[in-house]
């Protein structure tokens, strides 16, 4: 059986391995649980003796234990694991593009962040007389800091990439030296082989 969750269906199988029988109001997602449900992974049950005052319980069937046991080791928790600078190194490549995009991504996150709209100016929250909320649009002095440490950010990540790149470059040099020692002496050894004496010598 494929082993692709939704993200909700990942919560709750985090939550009932992690944190055992809940009820249904405890539940991260509805959704997920009637996706584990199918998938025979969940089963809900009235228990014989009330916990904390609560009979009706969500809980991991034997087969959604295994199965969450497999998921959560090989999946790191459903999330695709970050790529450490070693393994880019060893793999002898970089996708240049995807610093940019790591870099794009925290950019718009913090774009998107209520943070950045406060401290930007573009959304202020203040108190009404009735004690609702009202939203408000000033422009302030924040606007100029939150654009110099996004200037930073970028910086920083070209930076990055740049050193990547260097690395990558020492290390393709290093290979080139290496494959030239090789070849050398692969034939020093073939040409001392077939010199008399040589171990090819007496095989001409």
């Amino acid at each position: 059986m494929s082993k692709e969750l939704s993200g909700a269906a990942v919560d709750v199988l985090h939550a009932l391995f992690f944190r055992g029988a809940l009820v249904d109001g405890d539940l991260p997602s509805k959704a997920g649980a009637a996706e584990l449900r199918e998938l025979g992974y969940v089963m809900t049950q009235d228990t014989a003796m009330a916990f904390c005052g609560e009979h009706h319980f969500n809980f991991l069937t034997p087969a959604g234990q295994e199965f969450a046991i497999s998921y959560l080791a090989d999946s790191k928790f459903g999330r695709r694991p970050a790529r450490s600078v070693r393994e880019l190194v060893i793999k002898t490549s970089i996708d240049a593009s995807e610093l940019q995009s790591t870099a794009d991504e925290v950019l718009d996150s913090i774009r998107k962040s209520d943070v950045f709209k406060i401290l930007s100016g573009l959304c202020i929250e203040k108190p009404k007389s009735d004690g609702q909320q009202q939203v408000v649009f000033d422009n302030d002095q924040h606007r100029a800091g939150i654009i110099a440490n996004a200037t930073s950010l970028i910086e920083a990540m070209k930076a990055a990439r740049a050193r990547q790149e260097a690395m990558m470059a020492d290390l393709a040099s290093a290979q080139a030296a290496i494959t030239e020692i090789i070849n050398q002496a692969v034939n020093d050894a073939i040409a001392n082989a077939i010199k008399p004496g040589g171990l090819l010598y007496a095989r001409k």
